[in-house]
């Protein structure tokens, strides 16, 4: 499994000069990457730190091994095959909809404990899988706050078998949570290449959204990484529209901004592309001065 947090760059987010735009742009469609955002367990909390990025495509070879990856994808298949079940149940018995907590039968209890032990020794906090550890974690504790006294003594909590702080995160609806997790996951999955695998992640981060600040923010991050995927996919306008609801969920979003003026760029829309990197350097403009005070730093 993934045993560390990666080194993820703190990339530019705007590399055209800003008094000679339209001059770069035919050097923006043929030669810059997409800025993906880095999923963070900060992202999580209100008043959430910056984002941290990384230009997409950039790691060749993928950063893990080809079992890490098999193992990303099979707790990617354990996670969705839960929340689909939890839909049907919800569904059938027509459950209190204020219901909080995905309930863990017996058997899913295993796996989930097994995987939140693995995290929890392995990872730290700020790791892109510490939200699966904290989904993990909720789930267990609901599950053991329901059953686990009915059994009698002897069971051990998660918390007291890990080495580490537990993040636990009481006021962010469990959803909320999940759908990070997802995010997580698909990061994780498209920076190996696992493009399939990491769309049914980032589909499932959408499909599980919550009406929160917090989980609207991290959102948009979720449809600004899934639009960078479809532009590697050579599916642009697909690219587009996520663009655009990752602006309507944050109109605030540089990243989201500087990749949608790149995809109109390769697209030769070069009057939208303008708009759009104007408004992403407008957003964020002390990217570009530290650049420009470094002369090691090169363009992208």
């Amino acid at each position: 499994m993934l045993t560390g947090t990666q080194p993820a760059s703190d990339a530019a987010l705007i590399t055209i000069q800003a008094q000679n735009l339209p001059a770069n742009l035919a050097l923006l469609a043929d030669n810059l990457l997409l800025t993906d955002i880095v999923p963070s367990r900060t992202q999580l909390l209100d008043g959430a730190a910056p984002v941290q990025t990384l230009l997409s495509g950039t790691r060749e070879p993928p950063p893990h091994s080809e079992d890490d990856y098999d193992w990303l994808s099979e707790v990617l298949e354990q996670l969705t095959d839960f929340v689909h079940r939890q839909d049907r149940t919800i569904s059938e018995c027509k459950q209190d909809s204020q219901r909080n907590v995905p309930a863990l039968a017996e058997d899913d209890y295993q796996w989930a404990h097994a995987l939140h032990a693995e995290l929890a020794y392995t990872i730290d906090g700020e790791h892109p899988l510490a939200s699966v550890m904290e989904w993990s974690f909720r789930l267990l504790e609901d599950y053991e706050e329901k059953f686990i006294p009915a059994f009698g003594k002897g069971w051990t909590e998660p918390a007291e078998d890990s080495p580490i702080d537990v993040p636990k995160i009481k006021t962010l609806h469990i959803n909320a949570v999940a759908s990070h997790a997802f995010f997580s996951l698909g990061f994780l999955l498209s920076e190996g290449g696992k493009a399939e695998k990491a769309l049914a992640a980032y589909h499932e981060a959408i499909r599980l959204q919550s009406s929160s600040k917090v989980a609207q923010r991290n959102l948009a991050n979720v449809y600004n990484n899934r639009a960078n995927l479809w532009n590697r996919l050579k599916q642009p306008e697909k690219a587009l529209a996520d663009y655009d609801e990752a602006l309507r969920l944050n109109p605030k979003f540089a990243e989201a901004y500087r990749n949608r003026g790149v995809t109109k760029a390769k697209l030769g829309k070069h009057e939208e592309a303008i708009a759009a990197l104007n408004q992403a350097m407008r957003l964020k403009p002390e990217r570009i001065g530290k650049r420009r005070e470094n002369p090691s730093c090169k363009s992208d």
